[in-house]
């Protein structure tokens, strides 16, 4: 394609030229503006990336020096000044804290003096290539107790706490404020708790989400303006004490063996708070919930830890309270009975038992006949009157806490009727030698006999499985009668008697 050049004169007509390509000046000029247009694109671009690492590295600058801000809040108060006696720094010297490789950190400390009070403002500088100037953050420290503050520079309002529950499974507390009355710029809150930074809003709201516990905290808000300066806090707000449940203690036990139950009481915390209901573990784990201070609970013939926990209004869970340990209160052992005494309206059965196999102190057993009680004793032995009616016996032991136990056996008197018709039946040999030969009838019973006892004079002088029984009396004379040996050892009432003659 061919190019041409028009030229233009005040001449009516003119001619043409044609020639073919460009002029050496066209080139040289069109070269000059390629390269002014490349020297700006890759100008432009250095500038570009530049800047993406200057606002990176200004953007770790403020996290810096937020981070070594609230290391020195956290500092005493008198402690924060950047120079010895000697005029040497001491801050990036002595606290590591405050130092971040790769990063130019510096401190100022400056005393400001209001009426008759006065606070410390600091200036962190923070700097790193590729940033152009050092990136500075203001804020006062106040001594403890000052309230004062920069004028202008005010604090949130009447901080509180809205709400504080279990959401989800969490504790969550809400905070919510008012902002300051006053014309400059804010930047965001700072939420502190226990004086930590926990957090910041943009808006008078904030969530905390401490975890699944009932530990009691103290917050309070302070406002980042524009210009760095950070105010001192407002008002302080302090949970709630979750109490745990007081004084549990076991009122006793009932039932025995696999069905034995503990009884438990405990009194409601002190608080003014409600109370939703209340947790009972034993051996830390959940074995019922209950709105009442009573509860029972069957733990057979092991022994178990038991503890309460409060569950108050919003599903915090308070501490556990005192702890209580369940006793085997062992019943007495081997309750039998040792025979019996006298006849007739004034027969009588004598009874005894072994101590239960425990260590702990045992103050008395309480004897039952029908499942009243009858009597109480120290000892291991009881007597009581039955006449001619028989009954069920059971013991149990009055421990040293007044607790008593679960029964012992029970055992039952029976009509243990004694040998009927003794009687002398000869004598055999003389002088020294004269025995006399008695003979019974056996008792009319069902129950078995197993023996039976002779006795002379009052004397047991021998047993025998036969209701005979021959004694050597020489030339004396003495009265005899027998007792019946039933099964268990339990002896009858003697039989009749005899005289020798």
């Amino acid at each position: 394609m061919k190019k041409g050049y028009f030229y233009f004169s005040d001449k009516k007509k003119s001619n043409i030229k044609n020639q073919e390509g460009l002029t050496l000046v066209e080139v040289v000029i069109a070269l000059l503006v390629i390269s002014i247009i490349t020297l700006v694109l890759v100008r432009g671009t250095i500038l570009s990336a530049d800047a993406i690492k200057i606002n990176r590295e200004k953007t770790r600058a403020q996290a810096i020096a937020s981070e070594k801000l609230d290391i020195i809040r956290a500092m005493n108060y008198e402690d924060i000044e950047y120079t010895d006696q000697a005029g040497n720094p001491v801050w990036g010297l002595d606290n590591p804290a405050l130092i971040e490789d790769g990063y130019d950190i510096s401190y100022e400390v400056t005393r400001v003096y209001v009426g008759d009070s006065s606070y410390k403002q600091v200036k962190v500088n923070i700097f790193k290539e590729p940033m152009k100037v050092p990136l500075s953050v203001i804020t006062q420290i106040y001594p403890m107790g000052e309230q004062e503050g920069i004028p202008g520079y005010l604090p949130p309002e009447n901080l509180s706490i809205e709400s504080d529950g279990i959401v989800g499974g969490t504790r969550e507390i809400k905070l919510v404020w008012e902002a300051p009355d006053t014309e400059l710029e804010i930047n965001n809150y700072k939420i502190y708790r226990d004086g930590e930074l926990i957090g910041s809003a943009s808006t008078e709201l904030f969530i905390n989400n401490p975890g699944n516990n009932n530990t009691v905290y103290s917050f309070y808000v302070t406002v980042l303006y524009a210009d760095g300066i950070e105010s001192i806090p407002g008002n302080t707000v302090t949970t709630e004490t979750y109490s745990p449940p007081q004084n549990l203690h076991i009122t006793g036990y009932s039932g025995s063996g696999n069905n034995r139950t503990v009884n438990l009481a405990w009194d409601a915390p002190d608080t003014q708070l409600v109370v939703n209901q209340y947790i009972i573990y034993r051996n830390n784990i959940e074995v019922g919930r209950t709105a009442n201070r009573i509860f029972s609970n069957i733990i057979g013939n092991s022994d178990y830890t038991f503890n309460i926990k409060a569950v108050y209004a919003g599903g915090i869970i308070s501490d556990p309270s005192n702890g209580v340990t369940t006793i085997t209160y062992s019943p007495p052992r081997n309750l039998h009975i040792t025979g019996y005494s006298g006849s007739g309206n004034n027969r009588t059965v004598n009874l005894a038992w072994d101590a239960p196999d425990t260590q702990q102190v045992i103050i008395q057993y309480v004897v039952y006949r029908n499942a009243i009680e009858i009597g109480r004793t120290a000892d291991t032995n009881y007597q009581n009157i039955i006449g001619s009616s028989n009954y069920n016996f059971h013991i149990t032991a009055i421990y040293e806490d007044g607790t008593e136990s679960s029964p012992s056996n029970t055992v039952t008197t029976g009509t243990y009727s004694p040998p009927r018709n003794l009687r002398i039946t000869g004598y055999s040999g003389i002088g020294n030698n004269r025995r006399v030969n008695l003979a019974w009838d056996a008792p009319d019973t069902q129950l078995i006999v197993v023996e039976y006892a002779v006795y002379r004079a009052g004397v047991e002088v021998g047993r025998t499985t036969n209701r005979s029984f021959s004694n050597r009396i020489g030339r004396n004379n003495y009265t005899f009668y027998v007792k019946a040996v039933y099964q268990g050892g339990i002896l009858s009432d003697p039989s009749n008697e005899v005289t020798t003659r």
